[in-house]
């Protein structure tokens, strides 16, 4: 398995054509930072459909108002690449769940600032069991988006419920077009 050999004309110091055979180099295809990293411990990554950004939240609105916000609170959220446990104020409103380094009630968010935004409409299921299952973290759950699984895990069960509760009616609200009024709220 020999690469092939070329021919390089080197100038010397003084000037005077110089002959060199070097090895050429294959040409490799540029491989993802996570697909490096799987490769190196010896795994490779799922075949899935990759979510497009209007898929995962590419619509979300500009700013986000204190009026918007249905829930919010701080929860850990799984990195897309590296798959760590991350510290992120979570904001869910009607159409999106946004996450941000920082924040607080009443605020106002900049959608641009987020570090994650997940449209409502694109995510399929909300899971408890089996994110606790398949990540060993206690209090946490899943978003299951098209090409994409979002695993968050709040501070306590009953936190995490509440979480799921109202990711779910917002996900079935969204298909049968409910008013909160009519369902008796969050």
């Amino acid at each position: 398995n020999f690469a092939p050999l070329r021919r390089l004309s080197l100038l010397t110091a003084a000037g005077a054509p110089q002959s060199k055979i070097a090895m050429a180099q294959p040409i490799v295809p540029r491989m993802s930072t996570k697909d490096r990293l799987l490769n190196k411990i010896g795994r490779s990554s799922p075949p899935e459909e990759p979510a497009t950004p209007q898929e995962l939240g590419g619509d979300a609105p500009a700013y986000i108002s204190p009026q918007e916000i249905v829930k919010e609170g701080w929860m850990m959220k799984q990195s897309k690449t590296m798959k760590q446990w991350r510290r992120r104020y979570v904001v869910l409103t009607n159409s999106h769940i946004s996450t941000f380094k920082t924040g607080g009630p009443g605020q106002e968010y900049r959608s641009r600032k987020a570090t994650e935004q997940i449209a409502i409409k694109s995510a399929v299921s909300v899971k408890s069991q089996q994110a606790e299952l398949e990540t060993g973290i206690a209090n946490s759950f899943l978003i299951q988006c098209p090409g994409r699984r979002f695993y968050f895990a709040a501070d306590a069960k009953q936190e995490k419920e509440d979480w799921v509760r109202t990711i779910g009616k917002l996900m079935v609200r969204g298909t049968v077009m409910l008013n909160p009024e009519e369902e008796g709220g969050y």
